[in-house]
């Protein structure tokens, strides 16, 4: 009977150490877990085609008209930990890297810069370290009042140095042949991006084409990428505002070496 009860009162401690365990850890506020979680960081990069450019005659003198509302993007923040932080977008070039907070619940930018902003844009908090916000206008007024966006992975494990990756936000299916005619062809869809593929230090021929209405392959893009040590390459396509028997689609590509996130606090 002794060692019996010995063995029970020898459950019952680990049980309750047990039970004090799972107390504790139920115990831990959302913000304290928030505490623990590493920030995130992302950067933004807002595509589409340039508004046709217009200008008047001013007493000898051409100047350029306004913008028309909605053609390109606004002035725009994010909400990061309850504070607001200004975007300087422009068309085609990449944002400097943000960082949100590890308390912010999602991803909200505002259409100006002050808290009371309306919402111009609101989508899942990124899961990766770095991430790639691509920004383009309303696909069915090419407009930027009800923008969208596609989120991309962007930290090194996941496109790393001597890559290249291909965005496709255009409204057609573009196909690509790296490394000349011996190269293989392959395609991708509207709203996708391809997986990072190998490209060497120097030159890489690349060819870009998308089908018409017709069925006839249109050249977007045919040159060379010069690719140095240490750099990934970031291309993208979008639709153009070139109009009617004009190519509908065009290129952009962005050698780059990987960002550098800040270091954590320690």
């Amino acid at each position: 009977m002794g060692s019996r009860t010995g063995c029970y009162a020898t459950d019952l401690h680990d049980m309750k150490k047990f039970l004090l365990t799972i107390i504790g850890l139920c115990a831990l506020s959302p913000s304290a877990m928030a505490q623990d979680e590493a920030p995130k960081h992302l950067r933004f990069f807002p595509i589409g085609g340039l508004p046709i450019w217009k200008e008047t005659l001013k007493k000898g003198v051409r100047e350029g008209d306004p913008h028309l509302p909605g053609s390109v993007p606004p002035k725009v923040s994010m909400v990061s930990g309850g504070k607001v932080v200004p975007l300087d977008l422009m068309l085609k070039v990449f944002t400097p890297l943000q960082t949100l907070a590890p308390s912010t619940k999602g991803l909200t930018l505002k259409d100006g810069l002050a808290p009371e902003s309306p919402n111009w844009l609101r989508q899942a908090k990124p899961t990766a370290p770095l991430s790639l916000g691509v920004l383009l206008p309303n696909a069915a007024d090419k407009l930027w009042f009800k923008p969208r966006m596609l989120m991309l992975d962007d930290d090194a494990s996941s496109f790393p140095a001597g890559k290249i990756r291909f965005v496709n936000v255009s409204d057609k299916v573009v196909y690509i042949r790296i490394g000349g005619e011996r190269g293989r062809a392959f395609g991708v869809a509207p709203g996708k991006a391809s997986k990072p593929r190998p490209v060497k230090i120097g030159s890489n021929s690349l060819k870009t084409i998308y089908r018409n209405g017709k069925g006839e392959d249109v050249t977007i893009w045919k040159n060379a990428i010069k690719v140095a040590a240490n750099q990934r390459v970031q291309c993208f396509f979008c639709n153009t505002n070139a109009g009617k028997g004009k190519k509908s689609v065009e290129f952009h590509f962005l050698p780059e070496a990987l960002p550098r996130l800040p270091k954590a606090p320690k």
